[in-house]
């Protein structure tokens, strides 16, 4: 079936009214034990455990902002103030093979004071991992390993201020010998910005306390993000590669969110399939292809739904 391409969502948009999801297919899902969405003023956990939702600082609290170019998201207003979201009981790192990425946009271009987007230790002002920002040319999107002394794996890479961007970082290696690699794409034109850094020598041992506190590291005071972010995740176990962090960030980098999120051109491909067999849902990754599904009712499926609803069922979290 061909459709104009002025019919199909544009993967740098936001999807609009859709559900989010969890889908352990996608390829950034490897490892990954947290991901999280801006809904309702509030962070949501979409990769399961048992606290589904952020408790929020008392302190100057991020606010709900439906920004024009991400969508729902929690808004760190003034940069460098107590705002701060934390989710306990989540896993932490272990080794030096991790991954994180977000949709965000940074409201400042503060080039002298590091601002936190994620730590794994919330609370704590010790032993932990930071993924932070400034707008410096020698430090930009930063992996920060806290053991007995601060070390840095600094891409260089800036984000231009207020605009949106899908980021990436990851790293991998052992203790004395990491590597650092990093993706940087622009929202509004598509414009990607990478950087690779090996053998980076590092000797510090951390790791976290469960609790992951999301734009700040409120235990070394007022350090939060300036900016808002949209969803985020990490896997503290499985790190990607520039080539694997690229066909990510060129296909559709809102989809590790949002799984079933169809367009206009998706759902009437689905209707097209669905006219001759309605127990075959749309394959998102392969607008050509659909997969073969049967339909469960031991699993709460009902067979009678049209594929676009059957799809919000097992995505739905």
């Amino acid at each position: 079936m061909s459709l104009p391409p002025l019919l199909r969502r544009s993967p740098l948009l936001a999807p609009p009214g859709t559900l989010a999801g969890f889908d352990p297919s996608h390829p950034a899902a490897t490892g990954c034990t947290f991901s999280i969405v801006a809904q309702n003023g509030n962070f949501r956990q979409l990769a399961g455990g048992p606290t589904r939702t952020g408790t929020l600082s008392a302190s100057s609290p991020p606010s709900r902002l439906i920004d024009g170019n991400i969508g729902d998201s929690l808004n760190y207003a003034t940069i460098l103030s107590a705002a701060q979201v934390r989710l306990a009981n989540q896993n932490t790192p272990a080794s030096f093979n991790q991954t994180w990425a977000a949709i965000l946009k940074c409201n400042n271009s503060n080039s002298t004071s590091t601002q936190y987007l994620m730590c794994t230790a919330g609370g704590s002002a010790a032993n932990q991992m930071f993924f932070d920002y400034q707008a410096n040319g020698s430090i930009g999107l930063q992996i920060t390993f806290q053991g007995a002394s601060f070390q840095f794996i600094s891409s260089g890479l800036v984000l231009t201020a207020n605009v949106p961007y899908f980021v990436i970082m990851s790293c991998n290696g052992v203790t004395g010998n990491v590597n650092g690699y990093f993706t940087a794409k622009r929202l509004d034109t598509g414009q990607i910005q990478t950087a690779t850094l090996l053998a980076v020598a590092t000797s510090a041992t951390f790791a976290g306390n469960g609790t992951i506190e999301v734009g700040n590291v409120s235990a070394f005071g007022n350090n939060s993000f300036g900016g808002n972010i949209a969803a985020m995740m990490y896997s503290p176990t499985n790190s990607m590669s520039l080539r694997q962090q690229a066909v990510w960030a060129n296909n559709d980098p809102w989809a590790f969110w949002y799984p079933q999120s169809l367009d206009l051109y998706d759902m009437m491909a689905v209707q097209a399939v669905a006219a001759q067999n309605p127990f075959i849902p749309y394959d998102m990754n392969n607008p050509a292809a659909v997969k073969r599904f049967l339909p469960d009712a031991s699993q709460g499926m009902n067979p009678n739904l049209v594929p676009q609803q059957l799809m919000g069922q097992i995505w739905l979290a």
